[in-house]
């Protein structure tokens, strides 16, 4: 017997797949991997770095704020930033775009 999630997770891709019109599905597809591309090695990077600093620190990084707040207030400025208009997923969606919506 498989997983419930195993079993919602084509239903949950056909609703998406229904939510957007199939003339923008590539661009929006576009979108998010242009995204993930951009942000997913700046997040791998920080969560890198934090974990070496926690090991050469030890347990005294814990208790401190300052650098949970640094590594929240860096994770907010990350995400954020892929979300720029003027940033690589907007190009990879208009490359796309313009190829699939003014295709002749």
């Amino acid at each position: 017997m498989a997983p419930a999630s195993l079993l919602q997770q084509p239903r949950a891709r056909a609703r998406l797949d229904e939510a957007i019109p199939p003339f923008l599905r590539p661009v929006v597809r576009a979108y998010v991997l242009g995204y993930a591309s951009a942000v997913a090695p700046r997040l791998l990077t920080l969560v890198l770095q934090h974990g070496a600093a926690r090991r050469r620190k030890g347990r005294d990084l814990a208790n401190g704020s300052q650098p949970r707040d640094s590594f929240v207030a860096s994770l907010r400025r990350i995400v954020r930033g892929g979300l720029d208009p003027q940033r690589f997923p907007t190009f990879c969606a208009a490359l796309v775009g313009g190829t699939t919506l003014f295709d002749v």
